[in-house]
């Protein structure tokens, strides 16, 4: 508190009473201290004054020879510019980091900045590409084409057979401390969730990377994200969702382990949406979810946070809440979105919103779109996508995949393969652009499918004599990549949104 009020003090008189050099390099020092502590006590907008004052007090003449400890201010002052939000500086700052940055980890850094600021900015291709070249300088490659990536994930499979007690026995991994090792991980884990969207033989490479570098190198707050990633491609790709149920709690204790609070986000959001559900009842989630929203806006993980958000509606929805309060639960998170200025999560969620709205005029089931959605029967009609429900399939899919509104005959993928979806939904791609169900969005659904089909969703007793009928059981491998279009925060308690 005293560095607080010391340099808040300098702040408004520097220019006056530092003129010796030796002396604006200590309190430049002084307030890039007081900034990172206001960072880690999520104080944005505290964090930005303070590393703003500490980068004037060292002027732009540094840059001629920087070192360590001017390069990782920049790098972590334009993380700050960042997490609030000021995304015209971000780009500015970037560029010039960019000429100046050398050494190998201080790149890599870079890079991370760079592939938030490419997802921030709804440009996930992108941010992948950048995570290729930035793992490349740290001597980890990738095959360049799905067929590669496949055989490529078979070989890092075949290194990873677990029983329970093996998992169990991973909390007590010795610490990770290699700093390229800890470089890597910081890269696998900003680049994952756009891998798993665009990419998802690519995901799954990375993911299986991810844990082989914990088990080889050490434990950390980044571990705990790779096995609740590796949770969801057991239970979701590999269908063996006891591993992928146990490595979900496995990431939950790590959390706690190392009081990793900015990776709380991204752990409840693979754990609830993606597995949680195959061993528990929905409405479990449902306490967890909004807190991983309001982690993220915390600790400035808008990618996350903005999906715990989205996923949050899809759970209220599923769980019988009525549509109305669906309808006000997403254009509270709309307006959080737009705030964290997250391109695509604003996308998902006005597709959502979309969704409900149409479901909520009651074309085609008013009764249903005025009261609520109880039976199992009834949501798994509209998980077929049967034409009674149109606007819920919308609903379902937000952000996943979008399906047409009461098609209720044949099918048509549009991936790059061309696989088609079984049953009566199609996929199709927004603006023109080709998708169709990935390999881990195909396990999101089948997710849905098994919990639908043994009650843990929605349990009211109805009768199971439609609905079921038409969903079949695809396989995950009848399923290609998916494609998506690219488009492009200040910290905000969700409560106010």
């Amino acid at each position: 508190r005293l560095v607080e009020i010391y340099t808040n003090q300098l702040n408004e008189h520097a220019e006056t009473l530092l003129c010796d050099a030796e002396e604006r390099a200590r309190v430049a020092d002084l307030a890039a201290l007081a900034a990172r502590r206001a960072q880690a006590a999520s104080a944005h907008d505290v964090a930005l004054r303070h590393f703003r004052f500490a980068l004037a007090l060292h002027g732009g003449d540094r840059w001629e020879a920087p070192g360590e400890a001017f390069t990782a201010l920049y790098l972590d002052a334009i993380q700050s510019e960042f997490h609030n939000a000021q995304h015209d500086r971000v780009a500015r700052m970037l560029g010039v980091a960019e000429a100046r940055v050398t050494s190998t980890l201080a790149r890599v850094r870079l890079y991370e900045l760079k592939i938030q600021f490419a997802i921030a900015a709804n440009d996930q291709n992108a941010a992948i590409a950048l995570a290729v070249e930035a793992l490349a300088l740290l001597g980890i490659t990738f095959a360049e084409d799905d067929d590669g990536l496949e055989r490529q994930a078979a070989a890092l499979r075949a290194q990873l057979r677990w029983t329970q007690a093996d998992i169990a026995a991973l909390e007590t991994l010795p610490e990770m401390k290699e700093e390229a090792a800890i470089a890597a991980m910081r890269i696998m884990v900003n680049a994952a969730g756009a891998a798993y969207v665009m990419r998802p033989q690519l995901w799954r490479v990375l993911t299986l990377q991810m844990v082989q570098t914990t088990l080889e190198r050490g434990h950390s707050a980044m571990g705990a994200f790779a096995f609740a990633f590796y949770g969801v491609l057991l239970a979701g790709v590999y269908g063996d969702i006891e591993a992928g149920y146990g490595f979900g709690r496995l990431a939950h204790a790590s959390l706690e382990r190392f009081g990793a609070e900015p990776m709380r986000a991204k752990i409840v959001n693979l754990f609830d949406v993606f597995v949680r559900h195959w061993k528990e009842h929905l409405r479990n989630s449902l306490e967890s979810l909004p807190q991983g929203l309001q982690s993220g806006i915390d600790h400035g993980d808008f990618e996350y946070g903005s999906y715990n958000g989205i996923q949050h509606g899809k759970h209220l929805f599923f769980c019988g809440e009525p549509l109305d309060a669906v309808l006000d639960h997403h254009s509270r998170i709309i307006r959080t979105i737009e705030r964290l200025r997250m391109g695509y999560h604003l996308d998902c969620a006005r597709l959502a919103t979309t969704g409900a709205q149409s479901q909520w005029t009651g074309r085609r089931a008013p009764r249903v779109a005025q009261q609520r959605l109880r039976c199992r029967s009834a949501v798994a009609a509209s998980v077929g996508g049967v034409q009674s429900f149109p606007g819920v399939q919308y609903l379902l899919f937000a952000g996943d995949v979008a399906l047409p509104a009461g098609n209720a005959g044949g099918s048509a993928g549009h991936g790059r393969k061309g696989h088609a979806l079984p049953g009566p939904c199609a996929g199709h791609g927004r603006t023109g652009a080709a998708q169709s169900l990935s390999l881990a969005q195909h396990a999101w659904l089948s997710g849905w499918r098994r919990a639908i089909q043994t009650t843990s969703v929605i349990a009211c007793g109805c009768s199971q004599s439609t609905g079921n009928a038409a969903m079949g059981t695809p396989r995950a491998d009848e399923f290609s990549s998916q494609t998506r279009p690219g488009n492009g925060g200040a910290s905000a308690p969700i409560a106010s949104a």
